[in-house]
């Protein structure tokens, strides 16, 4: 081999070399495709109506599940009808001590007028009337948001507690009634309006 085809030969070779390192990536370099984590992709949006409540009403969660609708102002029922156990997380076989373990001490207390061995204790989400006897009734007004059904929230709305509670035991001028074991629950309708006034919850024997 001449010396002009050696030097050919090692020009084409220093020039393959360079081809070949402006290829190579750095070594630090990342070439594998990252990965998608929770903090790539923004969570899809979350019901409003969906959220866990207390069933004593105490205002922590304890992980029951609570179904809405599509519509965050409107809390709708789920599958099965309620067993109507627990209104704002008081039973009818609770008694005046468990009350207040449950809700605590209630914003004021007063005397009923028509019953007047029954204590009504007044709390932010619900009226209750205690006597030696036990619970007397659940009131639920109208002017709340929301009530709890067996520990599922409703929107305090007529159509929607309709719909959650299924065909009334009982159809009444004031209102529609319906029933499961020995509990009673009320809805009383203004019959003017035809809009829900209170909801009432006690024993079939105060019917």
């Amino acid at each position: 081999m001449n010396r002009k085809s050696l030097t050919i030969g090692l020009l084409g070779g220093i020039l393959l070399f360079s081809g070949a390192q402006g290829l190579e990536q750095p070594a630090s370099a990342d070439t594998s495709v990252p990965k998608t984590t929770e903090h790539n992709i923004a969570p899809a949006p979350i019901n409003s109506a969906v959220r866990t409540v207390n069933s004593a009403g105490s205002g922590s969660e304890n992980g029951q599940l609570v179904v809405g609708s599509n519509d965050d102002s409107v809390f709708a029922h789920t599958a099965m009808k309620p067993d109507l156990k627990q209104i704002n997380g008081i039973s009818l076989t609770d008694d005046l001590n468990t009350v207040l373990k449950l809700k605590g001490q209630p914003e004021r207390q007063s005397t009923d007028e028509f019953l007047g061995d029954t204590q009504i204790l007044h709390y932010s989400d619900c009226t209750i009337g205690v006597s030696d006897y036990g619970i007397e009734y659940v009131e639920v007004g109208s002017d709340q948001n929301q009530v709890i059904i067996d520990g599922v929230v409703y929107k305090n709305d007529r159509q929607v507690l309709e719909n959650a509670l299924g065909e009334p035991y009982f159809v009444a001028e004031d209102g529609l009634v319906y029933t499961q074991d020995n509990q009673v629950l009320k809805l009383f309708i203004n019959p003017e309006t035809d809009q829900l006034e209170s909801i009432h919850f006690f024993p079939k024997s105060g019917e």
